[in-house]
């Protein structure tokens, strides 16, 4: 049904931390935690390390801005004006 390993991460943290959600977050967040270092990285030799790190961020922000951009709040417009502080520090 599942491919193979598809849920050891989230069995792992769960074993770690009980079932919370954070448990089941941790595995998303490190995830994207290591997308935007490896986008960092690979981007980093050809645009120089200010605008890699920017290009990290903007790529770790993706998965955020989908999210909110689902939700019927005004919390989109801090999770846009959140994005532009990391983008702009």
């Amino acid at each position: 049904m599942h491919p193979a390993f598809r849920l050891f991460p989230l069995w792992l943290s769960s074993s770690i931390f009980s079932s919370t959600n954070m448990s089941f977050r941790l595995p998303q967040f490190l995830g994207l935690v290591c997308l935007m270092w490896l986008c960092q990285k690979v981007i980093g030799d050809r645009l120089g390390l200010w605008k890699s790190w920017l290009f990290g961020f903007s790529i770790g922000t993706i998965p955020l801005l989908w999210h909110v951009g689902t939700l019927a709040e005004q919390s989109i417009w801090s999770a846009f004006i959140w994005v532009l502080l990391l983008l702009s520090i």
